[in-house]
């Protein structure tokens, strides 16, 4: 799992990039993506980048020469370089991003032209980054970005920042944002990647020193850089869905509840009092990332409360795999379902499945206690 922080100072693509080559080690990637680009792309006569080092990060220096391509010019270039590249999910988010600049562009400017994006420095910038997040693998996650403020120069003047472009990607995706700093801070590439390729988070922990990566930008502004993070497989991000309800029965909540629990990751319902003293109870789910309207949606009908707030949490877990054992209860042998966790390689805890428990009581017709101790003794003595 990957995290980069935008709420630094903003996001642009040589920031990323310079980010994710900082946390490799590796430069071979970038290098290559721009002979490419300078092979194949006829507008393109000549695109050197260089790299400076700092002792804490990397800034990127690219000296392009091209001419101003078509759309269509454009887009063949770019299909022929993530093709050769990038493969399934990376390519798909590599595209849509690089289409999502095209679109917002046209959309601004009303088909004439794309007057503010980039070429060259575009395609680098887009198929490297997710190269980089294809040799990295996992999710990759971002916190909200620092836009900046003030104006910046373009073919039409000076315009307010964010730009145009900006404004229209963070609207399309429904990305929350840090108000501050000075200057352009989030462009039309950087949070495109971003907004394609990967998930906006809101609270998170920073992980060790040892996986981090920072890349600079190339503006004389304080703080210029953005950092990522390579997380550890124990930390995840999840969905957290909350709502109170005052007006249902115990029965109904009950039941709504065991049918909701079969499709999140865990659910747990605490008492409080609502308003006038009325006492009601909290719904708090954990839900994968990307099911919280479908999940939101199934508590208001099957709750009645008329709203559920969603936050994401960043939460540290521990690697689980079942193991089948064989078991022999008053006589008989039976199949057990072990979760064995583990931590760092560690063993933590091993568990039978609860189902598995009450099947061999229903089956032996005994209590559920007792079985319990039967399986566990035979376990400890060695007998499963």
């Amino acid at each position: 799992m990957l995290l980069i922080r935008a709420d630094i100072s903003g996001v642009s693509g040589d920031m990323i990039l310079c980010s994710l080559i900082h946390i490799t080690g590796d430069k071979t990637i970038a290098t290559s993506v721009a002979k490419e680009i300078e092979g194949i792309c006829g507008f393109c006569n000549q695109l050197e980048i260089e790299f400076t080092e700092f002792r804490d990060g990397i800034q990127l220096n690219l000296n392009v020469d091209e001419s101003r391509p078509s759309v269509g010019e454009l887009r063949k270039c770019f299909m022929k370089v993530a093709g050769k590249f990038l493969r399934d999910k990376h390519l798909r988010c590599a595209v849509n991003a690089f289409e999502e600049l095209i679109s917002v562009e046209t959309k601004i400017h009303r088909g004439v032209g794309i007057h503010e994006l980039a070429s060259a420095d575009t395609i680098l910038d887009i198929v490297a980054v997710n190269a980089y997040f294809q040799k990295l693998g996992g999710d990759v996650f971002f916190t909200a970005p620092k836009l900046g403020s003030g104006t910046v120069k373009c073919e039409h003047g000076e315009i307010a920042v964010p730009v145009p472009a900006v404004r229209e990607i963070l609207k399309s995706h429904g990305i929350p944002v840090y108000i501050g700093g000075t200057g352009e801070l989030t462009t039309p590439t950087g949070i495109s990647i971003l907004a394609n390729g990967g998930k906006f988070v809101e609270s998170f922990l920073l992980p060790s020193e040892a996986g981090a990566g920072k890349g600079y930008g190339t503006r004389e502004i304080e703080n210029n850089f953005i950092e990522a993070y390579v997380c550890q497989d124990s930390d995840e991000i999840v969905s957290i869905l909350t709502a109170c309800i005052d007006d249902i029965t115990p029965e109904v909540l009950s039941g709504a509840a065991e049918e909701l629990r079969r499709e999140v990751i865990d659910l747990y319902i605490t008492p409080v009092y609502m308003k006038k003293s009325r006492t009601g109870w909290k719904v708090e789910i954990l839900c994968i990332l990307g099911k919280e309207r479908e999940v939101a949606e199934k508590v208001m009908k099957s709750f009645g409360t008329l709203g559920v707030r969603v936050y994401t949490a960043f939460r540290i877990v521990a690697n689980r795999r079942i193991e089948e054992r064989k078991v022999r209860v008053s006589g008989r042998e039976f199949e057990l379902r072990v979760k064995i966790s583990y931590l760092r390689g560690e063993k933590l805890s091993e568990k039978v499945e609860y189902e598995d428990l009450v099947k061999i009581s229903s089956e032996l017709n005994i209590p559920l206690r007792n079985v319990e101790k039967e399986v566990y003794r035979c376990r400890k003595s060695g007998n499963s």
